[in-house]
């Protein structure tokens, strides 16, 4: 199976520290028009209630239950020691 074929859908979250950006994919093609939240970097509770509610969205745009959920976290990263 190619990336161009597959049938399953993916939910995406493109986190910045200013705004989320929710979406799906399907066959390497968008299949739900993307929306942003805000990220709320400076409250924790309301940036994890962001993040759920962007989720709720995107899965209730989708006709059938995702196969994964991609999350993209821009950032300086330390590969090396796992940060």
């Amino acid at each position: 199976m190619s990336v161009q074929n597959d049938s399953r859908a993916v939910m995406t979250l493109d986190a910045g520290g200013t705004n989320f950006v929710f979406s799906a994919i399907r066959g390497n093609r968008s299949v739900v028009e993307p929306f942003v939240l805000p990220a709320n970097a400076d409250n924790l509770e309301q940036s994890l209630a962001s993040i759920t509610a962007g989720f709720r969205r995107v899965r209730e745009s989708l006709a059938e239950p995702p196969a994964a959920i991609s999350f993209a976290f821009p950032g300086p990263c330390d590969y090396f020691s796992g940060i």
